[in-house]
C-alpha cells in the first residue's frame, strides 16, 4: 500500500521520522509492505538485512524499515514493514538534493523511470571496448561508477544470494555531474527462503558465467579487470565476512530483531496462518539461521575460486596492553581488538595499528606468520598461514 503525500491535499510532506535508522523525517512516499514473497514467513528477510546494513554502515543505497501493527478502516490487518517508496523522491530525501534537481533513475537492463537511458548506454558502449587493466581507463570508470557503493552492493547482492537479481529488482541513478549508485532493494528470496537458493548456491558464479550479457555485470567484470580494484573487492568482501556479516554477530542481531516482534505475529498470524511455534522452529531455525551459519564457508570458497585465489588463512590480531589501541584493517575503520578474520592468500592486507591516547605503539610481536620491519605500525603483506600479531 503506497501512501503519498500530495500537495493539493496539504504540505505535500508526512513529517514523521518513519524509519528510525534514518535521520529522514520528511516524506514524499512511503510503502506499507507485506513482505512480499516472504509474506507469513519469516515475514522480515528483506527489511531485516536493510536494517542489518543500514545500522553497519555500508555505503549502498537501501530501503530502511520499521515494523508496524496496521488497521484499516478499524479492521485489524496484522504486522507490515513501513519502507520507503524508491524512486526520485528517495533519492532526494537520502541524499539531501533540491527538489529542483535532475536526477537519472533507470531500471532492469534498459527501463526508464526518470530521465533517459543515454548517458547510462553510452558508458556501457564505452565500456566494452576499453582495457580497464590500464590504470588511466580504470580512473575514469571510477569516475562514472561510485567504486566503493558499487563494490559493497555487489556484495550485498551475492552474499545473501538474491537469485531473483540481476536480472530483476534492479534499479540504478545518478544526479546530474554525479556518479551512478545502486539502490538495492527486494531480497526476499534470499536466507534460504524457500529452501532452493540455501547457503550453497553460488550467486557470483551464477552472474559472472550466466549473466555477462547483462549491463550491471558488464560493469562489474570491466572493473574487475584491473588488479587494484580486483584487490580492493577481495578484501572488501573478506573484511564484511568477518565484521557487519559475521555468523553470530547477524544470528544474534536478528534474534534480537526478531524478538521485539514476536509478541505481535501470534495475532499477526492468527489472522493469516501459520503460527509462532513453526515460525520458531521451520522459518527462523531450520532456514535462516542455518544459512547465517552456514554460508561464510561457501561464500569464502566461491570468492577464492571465481577471482583465483591461492587459499584462505586466519588472522588474529590482538594489543598489549588491552584496550592500549585500535586499528586500521583494509576498509575497516577503528578495529577494536581482539579480532580474528579469514583472508585470502595471494591478496595482500594492510593493517596499521593506532595507539589511544596515552599510549605509543612500540612493534609488533608475533606468535605465529612472519613480517618484516617489527617497528613499523603498517604492515602490508601476502600471507599463506595462519597470523597471530600483537601490537
Amino acid at each position: 500500500i503506497r501512501i503519498t503525500a500530495r500537495d493539493a491535499l496539504g504540505k505535500g510532506k508526512l513529517d514523521h521520522q518513519f524509519i528510525k535508522s534514518k535521520p529522514n523525517n520528511s516524506y514524499k512516499k512511503i510503502v506499507l509492505r507485506n513482505s512480499g514473497g516472504d509474506h507469513n514467513r519469516l515475514h522480515f528477510r528483506d527489511a531485516y538485512l536493510h536494517h542489518l546494513m543500514i545500522e553497519e554502515g555500508l555505503d549502498i543505497d537501501l530501503n530502511g524499515s520499521e515494523p508496524a501493527v496496521v488497521y484499516l478502516n478499524g479492521k485489524y490487518w496484522g504486522v507490515l514493514n513501513i519502507r520507503e517508496k524508491v524512486g526520485v523522491s528517495y533519492v532526494k530525501e537520502n541524499h539531501e538534493f533540491d527538489f529542483n534537481d535532475q536526477i537519472t533513475i533507470l531500471e532492469e537492463d534498459s527501463l526508464v523511470v526518470e530521465g533517459t537511458i543515454d548517458e547510462f548506454n553510452e558508458l556501457i558502449d564505452w565500456m566494452q571496448n576499453t582495457d580497464f587493466s590500464i590504470n588511466s581507463n580504470y580512473e575514469e570508470l571510477k569516475s562514472k561508477v561510485d567504486e566503493e557503493s558499487f563494490v559493497d552492493y555487489i556484495i550485498a547482492e551475492t552474499y545473501w544470494n538474491n537469485t531473483d537479481w540481476p536480472a530483476n529488482n534492479l534499479k540504478y541513478w545518478k544526479h546530474e555531474g554525479g556518479k551512478w549508485r545502486y539502490i538495492l532493494f527486494d531480497l526476499d528470496v534470499s536466507l534460504n527462503t524457500f529452501g532452493w537458493v540455501n547457503e550453497e548456491t553460488d550467486n557470483l558464479g551464477r552472474i559472472l558465467e550466466d549473466f555477462q550479457a547483462f549491463k550491471t555485470v558488464i560493469v562489474l567484470s570491466g572493473f574487475l579487470e584491473n588488479p587494484n580494484f580486483k584487490h580492493y573487492f577481495i578484501n572488501r568482501y573478506a573484511d564484511l565476512m568477518n565484521t557487519s556479516f559475521e555468523k553470530d554477530h547477524v544470528a544474534s542481531d536478528l534474534l534480537e530483531y526478531l524478538d521485539e516482534v514476536e509478541p505481535e505475529m501470534y495475532r499477526h498470524f492468527g489472522k493469516w496462518g501459520n503460527s509462532v511455534f513453526w515460525w520458531r522452529l521451520f522459518d527462523i531455525d531450520q532456514l535462516t539461521l542455518r544459512y547465517i551459519y552456514e554460508r561464510p564457508g561457501f561464500a569464502r570458497n566461491y570468492l577464492e575460486e571465481h577471482l583465483e585465489m591461492e587459499g584462505q588463512y586466519l588472522l588474529d590480531i590482538n594489543c598489549v596492553p588491552p584496550n592500549a589501541g585500535v586499528f586500521q584493517l583494509n576498509t575497516l575503520d577503528e578495529l577494536l581488538p581482539p579480532f580474528s578474520g579469514t583472508y585470502f592468500n595471494g591478496n595482500s592486507i594492510s593493517c596499521t595499528a593506532i595507539a589511544n591516547e596515552g599510549y605509543q605503539f612500540s612493534h609488533w610481536q608475533l606468535l605465529e606468520g612472519s613480517i618484516e620491519d617489527l617497528e613499523n605500525p603498517t604492515i602490508t603483506a601476502n600471507h599463506a598461514s595462519n597470523q597471530q600479531w600483537k601490537a
